[in-house]
């Protein structure tokens, strides 16, 4: 017996609510399993794990952070930009770089291939973007610092004022 097209539209309707019905229980089962404990509870757990296992969790993170160098900076940058450690010359700059960006720049840039790579924004007054910012050697990156700075008290007389 053959069957009609509204027939088999209601077959698959059926099948579909199963298959639905079926996975929900199982999801909601995975979720009653794993998440239904107390967030206080997981965190002291956490604190816990991090104490006993200290060693290991630094020999993982010096692990992931010499085959992941831009992770470091990624690192720097946030913590410049949030204002840790006092400083605050960096509150008006954005970050607007993620970990992949700074893997493109790295290998970009060929900052693989020099001794010390650090970042350098091109405009140190705009935000930290795939446009202002490039790899470069520290020995580079110092040096022309070292020189814009030099330049700027040359314009400054004894006492701080432009000289025309």
């Amino acid at each position: 017996m053959k069957r009609t097209p509204e027939q088999i539209r209601e077959y698959n309707k059926i099948r579909a609510r199963k298959y639905r019905k079926d996975n929900n229980e199982k999801h909601n089962c995975y979720r009653r399993k794993h998440y239904s404990e107390n967030k206080d509870d997981i965190n002291k757990r956490k604190k816990e794990w991090r104490k006993k296992n200290r060693e290991k969790e630094n020999t993982q993170k010096r692990k992931y952070r010499s085959s992941h160098p831009w992770s470091v900076t990624l690192e720097n940058i946030n913590s410049r930009v949030n204002g840790y450690g006092g400083r605050t010359d960096y509150l008006h700059i954005q970050n607007c770089l993620s970990l992949k960006q700074l893997k493109y720049l790295w290998y970009r840039d060929k900052a693989d291939n020099m001794a010390r790579p650090r970042l350098h924004r091109k405009n140190n007054n705009k935000d930290y973007t795939i446009r202002n910012c490039k790899y470069v050697e520290q020995s580079w990156h110092s040096a022309h610092h070292n020189s814009n700075r030099n330049k700027s008290r040359k314009d400054l007389d004894v006492q701080g004022s432009v000289i025309t």
